[in-house]
């Protein structure tokens, strides 16, 4: 008989240099790796640098953090706002260090972004073969919802960062051969202090802790680990009677994301609504143009790391059941931003998938490897690519203050829609334009929603008869059931007045009009 020989890439079976036995040359971070790493740092801090506008959700907590102290970031926030604690007081203490610009409050995102990027790096390492790590970091480094951010007043990013502290420190108490208290020890005290960083790393925590209680090989890690989730459900427990019990209607957590939370399987309808949410993270969350194949891929890795370690593929995959069940429960949404946190887990184990079709014992595995890994790729660094060039924007109210400012008359009005006020006053109280300020604004009586026509054309004729008026839109909500509050208020003082003057940029618009010939009408 003759044997077969497969020659096995080493790029793809390298040993972990953070486990024992790793050789010397593997202990090292490779130069691909820091490569990639300096990639994601040059697509982050350039991100941050282009100093976008706040939009609407920025506005409402970058409000908060303004108008409030330390004390005062303990009570319920404003504009139905939720954010941890701890996120709160970093973001305070970054303005109370820096000031109150844009720069100041993304401060912390940005670094918790930078974080993610070495932390992901030694995760993957540990859970993977030197070649699907590097997979699985490049697309990290690249992906558009991870860079965009790393430069938002929010705090997902740190959410990110956080989750993946606690799963490299519960894997390597999972690969621990010998029993180190003090891995779990630290285990304990880092989950401890997680529960006031972020909301969503609670799921987990119970992931991590359930999955590394089952498999304790004995009684002293099972009784060490117990211990931690001990120490873990007191904090959250503190957290929850402090500041989260109530949380859900003074959020409208629930209103805001009705639609995407899991229903149950009771019906075919509520199956295919499920199918469809559970697809939507790949495009949402992870930023790929469509979900059915990065879906394939995760699936298939899903297996093949199951096949190839059934406790760490538990480990990793326990962290998705809370947040599921918490979406069956409609506690928490499966969709979008609230679990950027999971976006690791998804794509360690896409990469794994990935070294599975790469290594199929089959004709041409590697390029059927090479071109699945190439139709995920493209995507995403085309938008990298066009981002360096042209950093995305939302509502740059900033540029609409500064102009109105710059050419206000004494006596002008200044009328401003709803929703486009958070971000108004923002820059007006705390971006030095007070001076628009003592023109007293007029703020709109929420005209943006559903099924409001009279309402905005009512609160346009009251202006008329006016010398000077600048309007004001941004923020407006979008979808098939919104009217176009803006089209339709420029339409009618088009008709009523004259524009002598209009400033338009990416989701902010200002227009001057002389109103005096026309009648004014009291708005109701």
């Amino acid at each position: 008989m003759t044997d077969v020989v497969t020659k096995v890439d080493p790029l793809l079976t390298e040993v972990d240099p953070l486990l024992p036995g790793a050789t010397r040359a593997a202990r090292a971070w490779p130069r691909e790796a820091l490569a990639i790493i300096l990639a994601g740092f040059v697509l982050r801090t350039l991100g941050f640098l282009s100093n976008r506008s706040l939009w609407l959700d920025e506005a409402y907590l970058a409000l908060n953090i303004m108008e409030r102290d330390f004390r005062g970031l303990l009570e319920p926030l404003s504009y139905a706002q939720t954010a941890p604690v701890g996120f709160l007081f970093l973001e305070e203490g970054a303005t109370l260090l820096l000031g109150n610009g844009e720069r100041a409050l993304r401060l912390v995102p940005l670094l918790a972004s930078l974080a993610a990027l070495p932390l992901f790096w030694l995760l993957a390492r540990r859970c993977l073969p030197r070649g699907e790590a590097l997979v699985c970091l490049g697309f990290f480094a690249i992906l558009s919802p991870q860079v965009y951010y790393a430069s938002e007043v929010k705090q997902y990013s740190l959410d990110v960062a956080v989750a993946l502290v606690l799963l490299l420190c519960a894997v390597s108490v999972l690969q621990d051969d010998g029993f180190r208290v003090g891995r779990y020890v630290l285990l304990a005290v880092l989950g401890a202090a997680a529960v006031w960083l972020s909301h969503p790393v609670v799921f987990v925590l119970a992931g991590i802790g359930s999955a590394l209680f089952l498999s304790a090989g004995d009684a002293r890690r099972r009784k060490a680990m117990a211990a931690a989730i001990g120490v873990w459900a007191v904090c959250f427990l503190a957290n929850y009677l402090l500041f989260l019990r109530g949380i859900r209607e003074e959020s409208n957590l629930h209103v805001l994301w009705q639609e995407r939370f899991l229903a149950w399987p009771t019906s075919p309808g509520a199956v295919e609504r499920n199918v469809e949410l559970l697809l939507e993270p790949f495009r949402q969350m992870l930023g790929f143009a469509e979900s059915g194949l990065p879906a394939l891929v995760f699936v298939v890795g899903l297996v093949a790391l199951w096949q190839r370690d059934r406790r760490l593929a538990w480990l990793l995959a326990a962290s998705f059941l809370p947040a599921l069940l918490a979406s069956l429960l409609r506690l928490y949404p499966f969709a979008s931003r609230p679990i950027l946190f999971l976006s690791p887990l998804f794509l360690l184990f896409m990469a794994a998938g990935f070294g599975h079709f790469w290594r199929l014992p089959v004709r041409n595995a590697r390029l059927v490897g090479a071109v699945l890994l190439l139709l995920l790729l493209f995507g995403p660094a085309v938008s990298a690519a066009r981002h360096l060039r042209y950093p995305p924007q939302r509502e740059e109210m900033r540029a609409v203050v500064r102009y109105v400012a710059q050419h206000l008359e004494p006596g002008d009005t200044v009328w401003v829609n709803h929703r486009g006020q958070y971000a108004f006053w923002y820059y007006v109280r705390y971006g030095g334009y007070s001076k628009v300020a003592s023109h007293n604004p007029i703020i709109g009586r929420g005209t943006d929603g559903t099924k409001k026509t009279p309402r905005i054309l009512a609160e346009m004729r009251s202006l008329a008869g006016r010398r000077r008026v600048w309007v004001v839109f941004s923020a407006q909500p979008k979808g098939e059931d919104r009217i176009d509050a803006r089209a339709l208020a420029v339409s009618l003082l088009d008709g009523l007045g004259t524009k002598l003057d209009k400033i338009e940029v990416a989701g902010a618009h200002a227009y001057l009009y002389d109103l005096s010939r026309a009648a004014p009408v009291a708005a109701r």
